[in-house]
């Protein structure tokens, strides 16, 4: 699923490749504006699958980092599609995970970072959620995607302890950066894995609850738990602050190209 066409067939166009022999079914929806009448063409599209691994990381960031006062459009596409559409479509699918799962044989729920487009399989039940190290601390000029972030943390957490008894596997991926059109990051570092690495590190083990398994992205957030908050909230506040500068100079740049 995805809010263009063209996407999707580029993604079921690398699944063909692969020629692993994955049968593929694509649905076009914009999560920020899709009313009932859309979800409910959805739901009919799934009735006829059963649907074992839902993986939950569509999302959105704000363009630059700006103001608070600044942003409040920004800030309901950012609520619309990082927190309603992840509880809307989990809604749809969670209750036939749970009728037809078993402690014995668990189906994944799992809640991914925004590296893959969403999937769908037949198998093994899963369903992922993106997580964010930043939603432990507080960051000027960039509070909304952490802030949407640390909701999905404690409705995953919750959710996980609701259905791990009835069969049903939660899993609350946390991540750092990954070279991503989200995070308009290129290039790979130690910090920094690129997708395939990321998601390599992600499918290694699935299990209920809140996970960091890329290690260095681990290593980012014991360290930024321990330290100070006043601390992280300065080095945050001045990473932001950079950001918008630099972008705001591209952007000027750009201008008098034109």
């Amino acid at each position: 699923m995805a809010k263009k066409l063209a996407k999707l067939d580029a993604v079921v166009d690398d699944i063909g490749k692969a020629g692993s022999g994955v049968q593929t079914k694509t649905f076009v929806v914009d999560f920020a504006s899709a009313d009932d009448a859309r979800w409910e063409a959805l739901l009919e599209e799934l009735k006829p699958i059963e649907v074992g691994v839902l993986v939950n990381n569509v999302g959105v960031s704000h363009e630059l980092p700006t103001d608070f006062v600044d942003t409040l459009r920004e800030l309901v596409t950012i609520n619309n599609v990082n927190i309603a559409a992840t509880l809307r479509i989990t809604s749809l699918i969670a209750p036939a995970m749970v009728s037809r799962s078993s402690p014995s044989l668990p189906f994944c729920c799992a809640l991914t970072p925004p590296v893959w487009r969403v999937f769908f399989f037949q198998k093994e039940g899963t369903h992922p959620e993106h997580g964010f190290v930043r939603w432990r601390r507080s960051d000027p000029h960039a509070r909304r995607l952490p802030g949407s972030k640390a909701f999905l943390r404690t409705w995953s957490d919750s959710l996980s302890a609701e259905l791990t008894p009835k069969g049903v596997v939660v899993e609350h991926v946390n991540t750092y950066f990954v070279t991503s059109s989200m995070s308009k990051i290129r290039r790979t570092s130690f910090f920094i894995p690129n997708p395939k690495t990321f998601v390599r590190a992600v499918l290694a083990k699935l299990h209920p609850g809140t996970v960091t398994p890329y290690w260095t992205h681990a290593l980012v957030g014991a360290v930024m738990a321990l330290a100070p908050p006043k601390a992280v909230l300065a080095y945050t506040h001045a990473l932001q602050k950079d950001i918008r500068r630099r972008a705001l100079a591209k952007q000027a740049r750009l201008a008098k190209q034109e």
